[in-house]
């Protein structure tokens, strides 16, 4: 027992000091982190990280290259649209002469197979143009997305940028804020507008 009761002292004796020492390297730690707590934005500056913003949404508005992109998409569904409107008008037309009482059984009968007959081969062709409208819009689409993805990697290479942030898709804020010091939102736009005869040259074979 005698043993034991020594051996329980030192033991107490042991983890007293130990506790001791515990205790001021907890509070040194406290003055050191206080202390120097300046000095983290240097530390943080030295991380291998970089990062920029773009803001998409001002793209979409103010570069001359996007907007041209955005009148031709306009001018061809506008075009698609006169072209299927004055088939449709014919087509009308046909289908009120079918129900207008003004003309005899016969005549009613003869302007309905004509309406049926210019339906069905005019139908598929509609459907053809439609179909092919969406494609040249979103081969236009893919293109115009291609460079300012190309744009953008080209900044991110120039800069050596780890990360570039999209302040904005479709008007919705997607950054809170960022420094303007590194918004390279107008060099994009800038860059973009050099391609615009390259992109010019080659929606006209479009």
């Amino acid at each position: 027992m005698r043993f034991f009761f020594v051996n329980g002292g030192r033991t107490r004796v042991f983890l007293r000091f130990f506790s001791t020492v515990l205790v001021v390297i907890a509070v040194l730690g406290v003055v050191l982190f206080w202390k120097g707590r300046d000095s983290f934005p240097l530390i943080r500056k030295k991380m291998p990280f970089k990062i920029a913003i773009v803001d998409g949404t001002r793209i979409q508005k103010e570069s001359k290259t996007f907007l041209t992109i955005v009148e031709l998409e306009k001018r061809l569904l506008d075009e698609a649209n006169a072209d299927l409107s004055e088939k449709y008008k014919k087509l009308h037309a046909l289908f009120k002469d079918s129900k207008n009482p003004n003309h005899s059984a016969q005549e009613r009968q003869n302007y309905k197979k004509q309406f049926n007959s210019e339906f069905a081969i005019l139908e598929p062709q509609i459907q053809k143009k439609k179909e092919e409208k969406k494609r040249q819009i979103a081969v236009i689409t893919a293109r115009i997305n291609e460079e300012v993805t190309a744009v953008t990697h080209a900044l991110a290479k120039k800069y050596k940028l780890d990360l570039i942030l999209n302040t904005h898709v479709f008007d919705k804020i997607t950054v809170f804020y960022a420094s303007p010091t590194i918004d390279l939102t107008n060099e994009a736009i800038q860059a973009l507008d050099k391609k615009m005869p390259e992109l010019v040259a080659w929606l006209a074979k479009q």
